[in-house]
């Protein structure tokens, strides 16, 4: 019942205010820096929600995480695209490289990319 709920909502997966060394291989988890994932200066994210600072209506539910530079590309392009009115993704055919979790991809398709 309830519990699903909790856990479901819960967007440090369990990792809130656990010292992460040996769970992950980023440099500051080697060194026993990082006591969280969640931290915007950390170059991961177990966060499970993502939305875009100029269009917070796209909003994207990860399983796992993010790395920082998706999330600050996907952020750019929106902000050139959205702000700027570059018109860089409408209508283009994109490829994504190395996408990890295809965040920048989502954007860029939510930007009007013909496909990616």
């Amino acid at each position: 019942g309830n519990d699903h709920a909790n856990i479901a909502d819960d967007v440090s997966h369990g990792y809130a205010n656990q010292k992460l060394q040996g769970k992950c291989q980023c440099e500051m988890c080697r060194q026993g820096i990082a006591t969280t994932h969640n931290d915007a200066s950390h170059d991961q994210s177990l966060f499970g929600k993502f939305s875009l600072d100029v269009a917070p209506s796209f909003k994207l539910e990860l399983v796992g995480g993010s790395t920082k530079c998706g999330r600050v590309m996907a952020n750019y392009f929106a902000y050139l695209e959205l702000t700027k009115k570059a018109d860089i993704f409408k209508g283009k055919n994109c490829l994504e490289v190395g996408s990890g979790t295809g965040i920048v991809g989502c954007t860029v398709a939510y930007l009007g990319a013909n496909s990616v």
